[in-house]
């Protein structure tokens, strides 16, 4: 029974950290000169354009495993995203 018990946890991580994966190759990002663009999603795609004029505060966060493989979570927020909620999350 622990080499069940092993198994199942083992692929328990296999399919997160794949899922992870996917979504980090999938996610697309690009600053222009008036926009800040979002594209992610493996089967549903979503693509955010966010005026650079409508940007009020950029937050950088890590917590300590992301400080160990050098990956910082990017939030802009807009005057617009009522509720303190971030028009664009970058990870």
């Amino acid at each position: 029974r622990a080499w069940i018990t092993l198994g199942a946890i083992a692929a328990v991580f296999a399919a997160v950290t794949a899922a992870g994966l996917i979504t980090y190759r999938r996610t697309r990002y690009r600053v222009t000169a008036d926009s800040f663009e979002l594209r992610t999603g493996l089967f549903t795609r979503r693509q955010r354009a966010v005026p650079l004029h409508r940007v009020r505060n950029v937050d950088l966060t890590a917590n300590p495993v992301q400080r160990l493989f050098g990956v910082t979570v990017l939030r802009a927020g807009t005057a617009g995203s009522g509720g303190g909620g971030s028009a664009g999350e970058l990870r």
